[in-house]
């Protein structure tokens, strides 16, 4: 689909195909979509064998594309890889569950800038600090279609930065102080508040070393 107009292309459903053969790719999604996300739905869908990986994501245009996806109960009969993502294409993975035999989807990484995390869905979050800083503050999270009361859990993409998420500093509130995730294995979940667009902390975990 061209999306040079930047049209959202939504509703994309993928069910319930089955292969009993060899393809590269299962599902194949184009978008060049650089101010809405792209959504799809990929459900039930099998093959016997997968040569490349279960999901393409394809950028025509060299633009940037972002696409939102329910996978779920899709199955390979020999296991192979979740996703493949040309440069340039960033894939929000809102639902992986009940596959067989298919790594995880690879999900979009976010980066702060100017104390500020944009995010567009799903419920594990990655971040990246603003220029690959050592340590990066986050004042306010904005973005997303998040649900009242949903919940995200954010943890680092990396051991060598550390997000530090601020107390009371913007519209984020946390149990009575900031939190540095210094390590990869640290997580954070915040619930939204979409009657006074805020996130409040359920949970903090810090398990680096």
């Amino acid at each position: 689909t061209d999306n040079t107009d930047a049209i959202k292309q939504q509703g994309i459903v993928i069910r319930d195909n089955k292969v009993r053969g060899a393809v590269n790719y299962m599902a194949t999604v184009y978008g060049s979509n650089v101010v809405n996300v792209n959504r799809a739905l990929i459900d039930g869908n099998w093959a016997k064998t997968i040569g490349t990986a279960f999901l393409r994501l394809d950028v025509v245009f060299n633009n940037n594309a972002q696409l939102a996806v329910v996978f779920t109960n899709n199955g390979s009969e020999n296991s192979c890889t979740g996703s493949s993502i040309v440069s340039g294409g960033h894939l929000i993975v809102e639902e992986d569950r009940n596959n067989h035999n298919i790594t995880p989807l690879q999900s979009r990484v976010y980066t702060i800038a100017s104390g500020v995390l944009t995010i567009y869905g799903g419920s594990d979050i990655k971040i990246e600090t603003e220029g690959g800083a050592g340590t990066n503050d986050i004042d306010t999270i904005s973005g997303g279609s998040y649900a009242h009361d949903e919940q995200v859990t954010f943890r680092a993409a990396s051991d060598a930065r550390s997000p530090k998420f601020k107390n009371g500093t913007g519209n984020i509130y946390l149990a009575g102080s900031d939190f540095d995730l210094t390590s990869s294995k640290d997580r954070i979940t915040l619930s939204y508040d979409a009657d006074n667009s805020w996130w409040v902390e359920i949970c903090r975990s810090d398990n680096g070393v």
